[in-house]
């Protein structure tokens, strides 16, 4: 079983990703979020909500889970607008 924690998840691509990742049984899925934005992920995986950018909520929130995967959507995002604004 590969625990999977995806910050965002709840629009655009993480959204997606999320989606994909439910589609496999081997994953165990957990997403952290602000909890302002609805999902239609049911009791197929775990919420924790929180600002990522506060220090002690994150650490409050999450506790000393570890994951296997850490995703950050809006990284890979970013990454593609720094790569095609260079080309």
């Amino acid at each position: 079983m590969r625990k999977i924690l995806v910050l965002g998840g709840t629009r655009f691509f993480g959204k997606r990703l999320v989606e994909r990742l439910l589609e496999d049984s081997e994953n165990d899925v957990a997403i952290l979020t602000r909890g302002n934005m609805p999902d239609s992920f049911g009791d197929r995986l775990r919420r924790f909500h929180t600002d990522r950018t506060n220090p002690d909520e994150l650490a409050a929130a999450i506790g000393d889970q570890i994951w296997d995967v850490d995703w950050l959507p809006e990284l890979i995002l970013n990454l593609n607008h720094s790569y095609s604004s260079i080309h």
